[in-house]
């Protein structure tokens, strides 16, 4: 059971459980009207339990959230099964899952299939970036603490290509870590593909500096917004959450002329 029961939020949401993994449908108990969607990416170190505070923040503010255990987490990913957390060859399978969830979902509830949105934590971001590729139907996304997610992986993974990186001459860590950074935000803006998308930094979860951001030439980026949570952790910070709920729903928002 991914949904912890009997909270007083709870009582204002109903959930349905996908039948073919560990995924979940959180919605309003009253819904008249067609909802917009938010899909809720976990970190390399979590799970769709990970996900629940927030997507269920997001009920009640009027979304559908829909959280899984994506193929990258350690429950799913044994230390001793030779594979790394978030290794890449598990990318396509994670983002075959993402679609095959959201088909799902659109197909049990009153989802509007043009407002549908996704947040992405850590790693969940990186792979928010390479689903919105191929996934035409998403209409925004949200990436928050990605930067480390693959300085992460360089740094600890026992994959030939890690180590040998880490031990080459000349190797210096510190370089290496921003220069990947501004690298993972440009693999993020380029899988974009002129989507609306919305990167969340904090001095806590990306070891970058607001100057190393600017480098990576944003402005060039019409769709791309940043925000900066100076000294903060911009996962998790009740107003970086808040923040990003409110950039979606008005993202979201039928355009006025």
């Amino acid at each position: 059971m991914i949904l912890q029961k009997n909270t007083e939020m709870n009582a204002s949401i109903q959930t349905l459980e996908a039948p073919m993994g560990e995924c979940v449908l959180l919605l309003p108990k009253v819904i008249q009207e067609k909802i917009p969607l938010i899909v809720y990416l976990h970190p390399a170190t979590g799970n769709a339990q990970t996900m629940i505070p927030e997507a269920e923040l997001a009920v009640k503010q009027g979304f559908a959230a829909l959280v899984f255990t994506a193929s990258y987490s350690p429950v799913r990913v044994p230390a001793k099964s030779g594979r790394a957390s978030g290794e890449f060859l598990i990318w396509k399978e994670c983002v075959s899952e993402a679609t095959r969830f959201l088909d799902w979902a659109l197909s049990v509830a009153a989802i509007d299939s043009e407002k549908i949105a996704v947040v992405g934590k850590n790693l969940g971001g990186t792979l928010a970036g390479m689903w919105m590729s191929e996934e035409k139907r998403i209409k925004c996304l949200v990436a928050t603490g990605t930067v480390p997610a693959l300085i992460s992986f360089w740094k600890k993974s026992e994959h030939p290509a890690a180590v040998d990186m880490r031990e080459s001459e000349g190797y210096d860590a510190q370089e290496f870590e921003g220069t990947l950074g501004r690298y993972e935000l440009s693999r993020i803006l380029k899988k974009s593909d002129s989507v609306p998308t919305l990167l969340q930094f904090g001095n806590q979860d990306d070891w970058v500096s607001p100057a190393q951001v600017q480098e990576t030439g944003l402005g060039a980026y019409h769709h791309v917004q940043t925000q900066w949570m100076d000294d903060d952790h911009a996962m998790n910070l009740a107003g970086s959450v808040q923040a990003r709920l409110s950039w979606v729903k008005e993202t979201l928002a039928p355009k006025t002329v």
